[in-house]
């Protein structure tokens, strides 16, 4: 049985929701990196960062997005994401990091297995998406201000971090 995910996905340049499908019992990790080009939304909009990028407008009912091209997925529903996470994180180490990509400047923490480094757990991933909680984070992409993105709980793509280093605890 499946259902349908309220989601934000961040790209360089736009900012696109919808709704993802995916196995009920699947975390939103398991579904976005399901192997595949793309990530298909159902019911989305998109909102670029400057006017010089289209409008694609509200309500479009199908629309692939390219993997390759995210940098972060975001759930709407962040109280239960980060239910289905908890239990895989009770084992783990909350590491405070400090992330820079492409279209990012970020600060959150990662959950490492004990003993495990950050360095193998942000780029040993094969440029796949890692889970991350407690995000506060810049979107650097437009010209003016940068624009503020909190999470409970956000999904990271590994392909468009350009530095990482441990940060102070919040």
């Amino acid at each position: 049985m499946s259902r349908w995910r309220r989601v934000e996905i961040y790209t360089s340049f736009l900012r696109l929701s919808g709704e993802l499908e995916g196995p009920v019992e699947e975390r939103l990790t398991d579904i976005v990196s399901i192997p595949g080009p793309c990530l298909e939304l159902r019911d989305a909009a998109v909102e670029p960062v400057t006017e010089h990028h289209l409008r694609i407008g509200q309500g479009v009912q199908r629309l692939s997005v390219v993997k390759a091209a995210i940098s972060l997925v975001c759930p709407r529903d962040q109280a239960g994401e980060t239910a289905r996470h908890r239990e895989a994180w009770r084992e783990k180490e909350r590491v405070p990091v400090q992330l820079n990509s492409q279209a990012f400047s970020m600060l959150c923490e990662v959950h490492l297995e004990p003993g495990g480094g950050l360095e193998d757990h942000l780029c040993g991933n094969g440029g796949g998406f890692f889970p991350v909680t407690n995000l506060s984070a810049l979107w650097l992409s437009g010209p003016g201000e940068p624009r503020a993105v909190q999470r409970g709980f956000a999904l990271v793509n590994s392909a468009y971090l350009v530095g990482f280093a441990p940060a102070p605890p919040r």
